[in-house]
């Protein structure tokens, strides 16, 4: 590779890693806004099972609450494990790009090629992975 192959090849991995932090951004973003929705609901539940008089009633809501609590801690264990996964791949991502913005030659980007192949892979695992976070967010939250 060489002159304009070299920048070719920067401008497509710097864009590659500003489209992998919006993405992880976005994901964060809605993994605090099912947080804060799980929060909110549990608390309010809690104060509302105490407005139930039916002994049974108020029982069953009781364990369906434990339950959902369960199933949210499962959530949130994923998406922890998801968020915990995207620093360190958008961290050797941009350490690619700023390296080669700063030795844009021919030997360094010839290293880099087989580097971002692997990056490449990391990245897109790591888009699979907070995508079935996501899924896994939206479907408890249709479930109540």
């Amino acid at each position: 590779m060489y002159g304009g192959e070299i920048e070719t090849f920067y401008d497509r991995l710097k864009a590659s890693y500003e489209d992998c932090k919006d993405r992880a951004g976005t994901r964060r973003k809605r993994m605090g806004q099912v947080h804060t929705l799980a929060t909110d609901l549990f608390a309010e539940w809690k104060i509302e099972i105490n407005e139930i008089r039916d002994t049974n009633l108020k029982s069953a809501s009781r364990k369906a609450l434990a339950d959902a609590q369960i199933r949210y801690a499962k959530l949130k264990t994923a998406m922890d494990r998801s968020k915990t996964a995207m620093d360190p791949v958008l961290t050797k991502l941009n350490d690619y790009v700023l390296y080669l913005k700063h030795n844009l030659n021919a030997k360094p980007v010839g290293a880099l090629g087989r580097e971002v192949v692997s990056i490449e892979g990391d990245v897109d695992r790591l888009i699979r992975e907070m995508g079935a976070s996501i899924q896994e967010a939206d479907q408890f939250i249709k479930n109540f």
